[in-house]
């Protein structure tokens, strides 16, 4: 007999099942045979006996937790599919060997490199696959099993040539077009720099590493490339002629007090589309051993996997030209342009961007188009999207146990982690559901790993909250949601913005506010022999959105990075504390994952007390005068001071007081008293106070009503409070007359009689009496 952990349940019993397999591996291709994939359990644990309770039911609690890295056995290749699956989960990975069992989500695969994974298997075997094969074969063995009955990949063929349109023009790809659509909305703001610089200690060659620059920028067509108006109002592209070396790489001597404002000033100087090369190189000279170079990279012309590309050709060119000879590069099997062509004929022509496009809408009906986050300052559309940077990082000891909810699960880490920052994010704006953005690498073909390019694309995660979810289920739901959305990865985050009819505004970003980075592109890394190397930290020039969690795996098995925030909505002390939150989100989603996610604590202890029962503690003594009578004292004591502002008008308290006072008597006259209910229905006004004073020095309570609202509304709540009387203006009575209310007697202020009639009443304070 077995039993089983399932994924989404705690241990339970299974059939009883007559199998004469003892190893595991064995065990689990006896399974495969009679079970789907997704139901094969991770990991075996024999007992001699299943442990009970007294009473003789079966003691759970006793049962071992499974070790799920112990027990991997290799086992190699039976055949040339196998043997290049084995090899391409190893390029991938980093782990070696892998055999034909081992499953790529536990030797270090997540969502990210299985696209990696089916790229190359695409490109290898000719057959058609998506992300989801991978997730739901996920050993060599079941995956080549399923590419063997896989049909072929009928998407046209990546070529060279597609994409030249004369001398000096280029197609342009759909995400150097968003760019010079933001450029031309006043979005850029420096926000989409991509600065990188390295300090160099050692004998440089400024020469040299100007004319490798320069092997570089024409080698890659995106680095020379300028975006310009055509007469039809739409971009297009134009190829700069390469510049001098001089030009390419100016040399600046500096001192180090003045370093980091210049690398700040030249990573944050937004760059003219239109005219300025994407790459802009400087070279800071602090001594003849002491360097330090500044690469700033418009996004239009490269994403965060072209970075590594371009320093490690960077380091091979300085090292051939240092010694007097040509880089000797394999040629790129395509340019930029190829591709962006390639993707234009392929999505639009054959008709795959419909495909996508209606699954994405269908994905998206409905979304909440703004995360309300409690903001410390308001959201206005021309603030300057100031860059505030957190850091943030969890244990290793927490990473393992949430890397092993999500192998449980059949998911992966960036789930986990996501999950996280959903229900964080969640209960922050007490929204029931909440959509984030994320970025892909978007090297969907083999072709196109070598280029230097914008081939990064950004998905709109859509995350379910309701129905009090508990960590295994939300875990889950985001697992699919990631999965749906990688699918679905090639309609570019502009098209799907226009398909959607998202109204662009400069308040916020379209679609979502918050972006999850799970950054495992390799850190650029110049290598250059004879020189010490080191990066110099860059703060960001501008946000690009409200919020970003950016994280990557650290070689001790944690995860580090930050959260960079609009400074100019919150504080900084604020993004600490939900920081704190999600670190104990995170914490209560791994020990206790059968717990709802709303009842996960946001608060410590002390920050519990503190603003439940200590700020809460609202009991004081009453005040010794009213407010009425408070006003009296402050007009006897500086009857000409200015009491109340309104537009062009000034009030003094002297004069206040008299309206006020003389008011009060006609309330009284009407019967106004004690236990008596007044409707107020004025405009923001002078007369909208000396109303609200009258009705307190009447002894009556005043009932606002605000004229904006429904007049339905308005009359129902002076019905709900039984008023007695309706102060308001001729407009705001009429209205609500007009829709058939039943008013209580009406007092209009500003009609001639009724402020004839004020001015008769004496101005002196109402008596006891009276």
């Amino acid at each position: 007999g077995w039993i089983a952990k399932e994924r989404c349940r705690d241990w339970r019993p299974i059939d009883v099942l007559t199998c004469d397999k003892s190893d595991p591996y064995d065990l689990r291709s006896w399974l495969a045979a009679r079970l789907p994939e997704a139901m094969i359990p991770s990991a075996f644990v024999a007992l001699e006996q299943l442990p009970l309770t007294p009473n003789g039911k079966l003691d759970r609690r006793a049962l071992p937790e499974p070790d799920f890295a112990a027990g991997r056995e290799y086992v190699a290749p039976r055949s040339e599919i196998e043997a290049l699956v084995c090899q391409l989960f190893e390029q991938v990975t980093g782990t070696r060997p892998v055999g034909i069992h081992d499953r790529f989500f536990e030797i270090g695969g997540h969502s990210l490199s299985a696209m990696q994974l089916v790229a190359a298997l695409r490109g290898a075997t000719g057959r058609e696959m998506g992300l989801r094969m991978v997730f739901e074969h996920s050993t060599p063995a079941a995956l080549a099993e399923a590419l063997a009955r896989a049909p072929q990949d009928d998407a046209p063929r990546l070529t060279s040539g597609l994409g030249t349109l004369g001398e000096d023009g280029v197609v342009l790809s759909w995400g150097q077009r968003r760019m010079w659509t933001l450029s031309r909305l006043g979005e850029d703001r420096g926000a989409y720099n991509l600065p990188v610089a390295l300090r160099l200690e050692g004998a440089l060659d400024a020469d040299a590493l100007a004319v490798a620059l320069g092997d570089v920028i024409a080698r890659h067509v995106p680095l020379r490339t300028v975006i310009e108006e055509a007469a039809d109002g739409s971009p297009r592209g134009r190829l700069l002629a390469l510049p001098t070396p001089e030009a390419l790489l100016p040399v600046e001597p500096i001192v180090e007090e003045g370093l980091a404002a210049r690398l700040a000033a030249e990573a944050a100087r937004p760059f003219d589309l239109g005219r300025e090369a994407p790459l802009r190189a400087w070279l800071f000279r602090l001594s003849t051993t002491e360097h330090v170079l500044s690469l700033t990279l418009h996004h239009h012309a490269g994403d965060g996997a072209s970075i590594p590309i371009l320093a490690r050709e960077l380091g091979e060119a300085y090292v051939a030209r240092a010694a007097g000879q040509v880089p000797s590069w394999t040629p790129l099997p395509i340019s930029y342009a190829d591709l962006a062509a390639w993707q234009q004929a392929w999505l639009e022509e054959g008709g795959e961007l419909a495909r996508q496009a209606e699954r994405w809408r269908a994905r998206l009906a409905g979304a909440p188009e703004l995360l309300d986050l409690p903001t410390d300052r308001p959201r206005r559309a021309d603030r300057a999207w100031r860059a505030g940077v957190l850091e943030f990082a969890v244990p290793p000891g927490l990473i393992r146990k949430l890397t092993d909810l999500a192998r449980e699960e059949g998911a992966t880490l960036f789930a986990a982690l996501l999950a996280g920052f959903a229900a964080t994010l969640g209960r922050l704006s007490r929204a029931d559901e909440v959509v984030i953005g994320t970025p892909v690498a978007g090297r969907t073909r083999t072709e196109a790993e070598p280029l230097v390019g914008f081939l990064a694309n950004t998905l709109a995660l859509r995350i379910e909250l309701s129905g009090l979810p508990d960590g295994r289920t939300l875990l889950q739901r985001v697992h699919y949601a990631e999965i749906a959305a990688l699918a679905d990865q090639d309609l570019p985050f502009e098209r799907l913005v226009d398909e959607l009819g998202v109204a662009r505004t400069l308040a916020q970003s379209p679609l979502f506010q918050a972006m999850f980075v799970w950054q495992t592109n390799s850190a650029p890394e110049l290598v250059l022999s004879g020189f010490t190397l080191r990066p110099e930290r860059l703060a960001p020039a501008a946000a690009k959105f409200d919020l970003t969690l950016e994280l990557s795996p650290t070689v001790e098995g944690g995860v580090s990075g930050h959260i960079q925030y609009d400074a100019d909505l919150f504080e900084a002390t604020t993004v600490a504390r939900w920081a704190a939150c999600l670190a104990r989100v995170l914490e209560g989603m791994a020990s206790t994952p059968s717990l709802p996610v709303v009842s996960l604590p946001l608060l410590t202890a002390t920050e519990r007390v503190a603003e439940v029962e200590d700020w809460n503690r609202t009991a004081a003594p009453l005040p010794e005068a009213t407010l009425a009578a408070l006003l009296e004292v402050q007009a006897t004591r500086t009857p000409e001071a200015v009491a109340v502002v309104f537009e062009d008008q000034t009030v003094s308290y002297a004069e206040l007081h008299v309206r006020a006072e003389r008011l009060a008597r006609a309330l009284v006259a009407r019967g106004i008293g004690p236990e008596g209910v007044v409707g107020v229905c004025l405009p923001r006004s002078v007369e909208l106070v000396v109303a609200i004073l009258s009705v307190m020095k009447a002894g009556a309570a005043y009932l606002p009503l605000d004229p904006e609202h429904p007049a339905e509304r308005r009359a129902w709540m002076l019905a709900d409070a039984s008023a007695t009387l309706l102060l308001a203006t001729e407009a705001t009575a009429a209205v609500m007359a007009a829709a058939g209310a039943a008013l209580p007697p009406v007092l209009c202020l500003d009609e001639k009689a009724v402020m004839d009639s004020l001015a008769t009443f004496p101005a002196g304070p109402l008596s006891d009496a009276e």
